[in-house]
Parts: C-alpha cells; sequence; structure tokens
C-alpha cells in the first residue's frame, strides 16, 4: 500500500518483496545470530544495583518539603510559573535530577573502590540517565573510561565499543 499522511506522520503499512529484500540484506550487511549460537562464548553477566547516599539529605528534604520554594531560589520565577502548569510531572524530574546530583561525590567514592579492589582485567560499565551526573564521572575518569550517550555517532560509537573491549581497563 502506499504511505499515508496521519495525524502522527507518515504510515507505512503494508510490505513487498520481503524475500528479496531479506536475500539483499544477508548479502551485503545482515548478520543474524541468535542467542542460542553464542551463549556459550558469551561471559556471564553481573548486574547489580548500588544504593548511594545522597551527600546533602537536608537541601533534597528541602525540595520535597517546599519544592515551588526550592525551585524559586535554584532557578527562578519562570521556572515556577512553568512548574505550576505541571507541577507533579515537573516535581518528579527536578527531584530524580537533585538526588543524582547529590550522589555525586558517593558515586566517584564508589567506583575508586571498585578499581582498588577490582582484578586486573575486571571492568566496569556504569549507567546513568542525568547528564550533568555523566558529565562529572567523565571528567573525572577521562583517562580511563570510555563514554557513549545519545550524541555518540554511530561510527564513532563502534570505535568506543572496540575501544572499551580491547583495552585492559
Amino acid at each position: 500500500t502506499q504511505p499515508q499522511l496521519t495525524p502522527y506522520g507518515w504510515s507505512f503499512k503494508g510490505s513487498k518483496n520481503l524475500d528479496v529484500l531479506h536475500q539483499r540484506m544477508r548479502g551485503c550487511c545482515m548478520v543474524r545470530r541468535r542467542k542460542c549460537d553464542v551463549l556459550a562464548q558469551l561471559p556471564p553477566m553481573t548486574r547489580q544495583v548500588t544504593p548511594v547516599d545522597l551527600d546533602n539529605y537536608r537541601e533534597y528534604q528541602h525540595a520535597v518539603e517546599d519544592f515551588l520554594g526550592w525551585l524559586q531560589k535554584e532557578g527562578g520565577s519562570g521556572k515556577v510559573r512553568t512548574a505550576l502548569k505541571a507541577q507533579a510531572v515537573v516535581r518528579v524530574g527536578y527531584l530524580r535530577r537533585l538526588a543524582a546530583s547529590l550522589k555525586k561525590s558517593r558515586m566517584v567514592e564508589w567506583i575508586d573502590q571498585f578499581q582498588e579492589d577490582a582484578e586486573e582485567d575486571e571492568k566496569l560499565i556504569v549507567f546513568g540517565i542525568h547528564k550533568e551526573v555523566l558529565d562529572h564521572l567523565h571528567q573525572k575518569y577521562r583517562k580511563q573510561c570510555v563514554r557513549i550517550d545519545g550524541s555518540v555517532q554511530v561510527p564513532k560509537r563502534k570505535e568506543l565499543v572496540y575501544q572499551f573491549l580491547n583495552n585492559k581497563r
């Protein structure tokens, strides 16, 4: 069928010549590996959530109790006006960013301790949501880390993954 413009953008429904497309993709660039075929080659995965305390619990508690007052102090009246329109959603977003920001020094302590205790070939992957925290960690560990986030273009991303996999630490 033909593409149609809907209120949500273009809609592409239906397909033709899937066998031809599949053959062409497999012939030039598509590689499919099933998990069951490569599972034996993969190292065991370890997932660990590490709770980290806030550096300044009093500031966080002030933001929870008097959010608009805290926001006025931190961001000015323009941010307060915006926040009033969707206070609950805005509040959660700001509180999450504040909590992350107040944990930065504890994260650094934890990472330093991990590096001190780690075996020579052990590596650490840190996932984050807040750009401010990722910037802080990247600045601190610039010489020994690889940072991949949404701003990294695909060719550079592949290079960084290769660098991570092949460097000792």
